[in-house]
């Protein structure tokens, strides 16, 4: 599952290991400002892979999340996820 707010610049992350995703920075117990989330289709998109260690282009899942403080971005997941159920339930648990 990757989580990107879309940029027309794409530049190296700040620090070493800011692309991975921490299981502990946030927990269920922490607030959160998740409205909805709705399923947009699939398109083209360069997101990164460490498996790879770079860059690829694929045409995931895409979903937008809304959160109550009037903000949206999109989560793409990976289509190796099968189908946009599964997707969803991913996107779900990353975008709230």
């Amino acid at each position: 599952v990757f989580i990107f707010i879309t940029q027309s610049m794409r530049a190296d992350p700040l620090f070493w290991g800011t692309i991975f995703i921490s299981p502990d920075i946030i927990t269920s117990a922490d607030p959160s400002t998740y409205k909805s989330i709705s399923f947009a289709g699939q398109d083209t998109r360069t997101m990164y892979d460490r498996r790879v260690n770079g860059w690829i282009t694929i045409n995931p899942f895409l979903f937008n999340a809304v959160y109550y403080d009037n903000l949206t971005i999109e989560i793409q997941v990976n289509p190796e996820f099968g189908n946009s159920e599964t997707a969803m339930s991913e996107a779900q648990k990353y975008g709230s």
